[in-house]
């Protein structure tokens, strides 16, 4: 439901506005503490946070729930930077696309990049982890709070100028698309080997 009305919304923006004006928007607020924020937020769709999450599941709740994450990330992120790198290598960030239109503000000693802006692999990588997350979880705080979690990763994007709109919303529908489809594999489908398998890692760890 929420996932489903971020969709709607963004596509209506986008329809609407476009992602130049709705990035020009965005660029306008900023202040030091999001300055700090966002940088560290952006860093839980990079690969350094997505092992610690598959090494934690591993070893504290179930190998299969590590494996799935670790799969659903390796299959998201092929098919984002073949997108990125192959079919839409020509599109720019916002650094190169507002050149010559406007001032872009740009959080100090940040990197920012000019090539590859479609799509988002910091945002493909948030949702193929923490969309997942909320998908096997069965807490609701907790399933609120990792969507929380893929939403502030998409939006630093934007408030760091590395990416569009338009972006960060093809990655989180890569991400989401495979966390949904590896999900069924993993949960819904009687797959015995896979329990088999849980089965032996839990009762290794115990040991």
């Amino acid at each position: 439901m929420i996932y489903g009305s971020f969709l709607l919304l963004g596509a209506a923006l986008l329809f609407y506005f476009g992602k130049a004006k709705i990035h020009l928007f965005v660029n306008q607020y900023h202040n030091t503490f999001f300055d700090y924020f966002f940088v560290i937020t952006t860093r839980l769709g990079e690969g350094v946070a997505i092992a610690l999450v598959v090494l934690f599941l591993a070893f504290f709740r179930s190998y299969r729930s590590a494996l799935y994450i670790l799969l659903t990330n390796i299959s998201a992120a092929i098919t984002a930077q073949f997108l990125k790198r192959v079919v839409f290598d020509d599109v720019v960030r916002p650094k190169v696309y507002f050149q010559d239109i406007a001032n872009l503000y740009f959080v100090p000693g940040v990197d920012v990049h000019t090539q590859f802006s479609f799509p988002s692999g910091h945002t493909t990588a948030a949702f193929a982890t923490w969309f997942a997350l909320a998908l096997i979880t069965r807490n609701t705080g907790w399933k609120i709070f990792f969507l929380c979690l893929a939403f502030l990763t998409g939006y630093s994007r934007m408030y760091l100028s590395q990416h569009f709109l338009s972006d960060v919303y093809a990655g989180s529908l890569i991400g989401v698309s495979f966390s949904i489809l590896l999900y069924h594999y993993f949960y819904q489908l009687k797959n015995n080997k896979l329990n088999a398998l849980n089965r032996r890692w839990a009762d290794k760890l115990k040991k």
